[in-house]
């Protein structure tokens, strides 16, 4: 029995478009299989997402003569860090697309997913805790706040 009727159903049980958000850490290189298993299910399109967090940098000369000149390396870096991941665990498997984008990650991987109706997002959680959490927060969790669309966590391994 489904807890959908309706137009519901079947949009809850159908992914055309699943965003792949990576940070390229282990877990999100677990969570990668995951959107490829599902993608592979529901013949989906897969987006791969970077996120090049553009925090402000702590030197004057930084952000105002070196900052445009940083950013289009990072963005570049994080390009082909995509094709490589592309390339390597995805192969010919699914339809997918690249994109990388600067800013905050949480607030981008939202932006993204709503500008492509992606219906399922996935990314990798560190599984942070404690003052691991509070400094470094959690993409993942603001994430599953702020987006309209469903989220699928998958969380790397635990340190043994």
């Amino acid at each position: 029995m489904s807890f959908f009727r309706g137009p519901l159903e079947e949009e809850a049980t159908v992914f055309r478009r699943i965003l792949y958000a990576t940070d390229f850490s282990p877990a999100s290189t677990r969570a990668l299989e995951a959107a490829l298993n599902l993608a592979e299910k529901f013949d989906a399109e897969l987006r791969l997402l970077h996120v090049v967090d553009n925090s402000p940098m702590l030197s004057y000369y930084t952000v105002v003569y070196l900052a445009k000149r940083i950013d289009t390396a990072r963005r570049k870096e994080a390009r082909l860090s995509l094709e490589k991941l592309a390339g390597r665990k995805v192969g010919d498997r699914v339809r997918t697309r690249l994109e990388v984008r600067m800013g905050v990650p949480s607030k981008q991987i939202v932006a993204s997913a709503r500008k492509h109706r992606a219906n399922l997002i996935v990314l990798g959680a560190h599984g942070y805790s404690g003052l691991e959490r509070a400094l470094l927060g959690s993409t993942a969790e603001k994430v599953i706040r702020t987006s309209s669309a469903p989220v699928l966590t998958v969380r790397g391994a635990r340190p043994r």
